[in-house]
């Protein structure tokens, strides 16, 4: 069974790293990370994108409503079981 996932992000370059790669380290092999951010000014994106893993994908929204963007990481998510992770 594949997992999704869901990390909702804003300005988080810092934490992200740490997120990251706790996840890409999982032994499990079906899973996916599904970034979606608030429209960071720092540089999370940049962080996310420098992974170059074919395991994360990120997507952006205009604003940072926390709700909004876990439905947008679960209509995006194509695994059977959806976890939600907050960076940090």
């Amino acid at each position: 069974s594949k997992v999704s996932l869901i990390v909702p992000t804003f300005n988080s370059a810092l934490p992200l790293p740490k997120t990251l790669e706790s996840l890409l380290e999982q032994e499990y092999p079906n899973f996916e990370i599904i970034v979606v951010d608030a429209s960071s000014s720092d540089r999370t994106i940049e962080v996310v994108k420098s992974y170059r893993s074919d395991r994360i994908r990120v997507y952006s929204v205009p604003n940072f409503h926390p709700y909004e963007m876990l439905n947008k990481g679960i209509s995006l998510a194509t695994g059977e079981y959806l976890n939600f992770i907050r960076p940090g």
